[in-house]
């Protein structure tokens, strides 16, 4: 059925998008690292756990250090972090994922096309800067209406 449109149904499809990917990790036998324990129903797979960024950073420095290496082996960022979250950074256990907000953001995005000479078409303007006409750059990308 439809779930909703736009962003909505965005963030549902990658909630749904974690939740399989989160399945698969949890019940795939040939991840295990190692042999099951004697009740086959305590452990499926290898250890996964969905933690948030707040909930970590919460804790004093020393307690989510030792928290994180004495449970984790690896940790991954699986959602673009906003400048309002402070990403859990931490070399043990390694961090996988993008480690500030920046790297979301559109100027990161900008500087990556410009470095690898691609991407949209994209110009830069100052604020109160009035166009009268469409950039020339623009002109390939020109949609008749009507």
């Amino acid at each position: 059925g439809n779930f909703g449109e736009g962003e909505a149904m965005r963030y549902f499809e990658h909630a749904l998008a974690l939740r399989n990917t989160l399945e698969f990790l949890r019940h795939n036998k040939e991840l295990m690292p190692t042999p099951p324990p004697l009740n086959p129903l305590s452990h499926q797979g290898p250890g996964i756990d969905l933690l948030r960024c707040e909930s970590v950073n919460s804790l004093d420095a020393a307690t989510r250090r030792r928290i994180l290496n004495k449970n984790y082996s690896l940790l991954v960022s699986m959602a673009p972090l906003s400048q309002e979250i402070v990403p859990v950074s931490s070399v043990i256990p390694q961090h996988i994922g993008p480690a500030i907000a920046e790297v979301n953001s559109v100027w990161f995005k900008f500087w990556l096309y410009d470095k690898l000479g691609c991407g949209p078409a994209s110009i830069l303007f100052t604020k109160g800067t009035r166009l009268r006409r469409v950039p020339r750059i623009f002109m390939v990308h020109r949609v008749e209406v009507g």
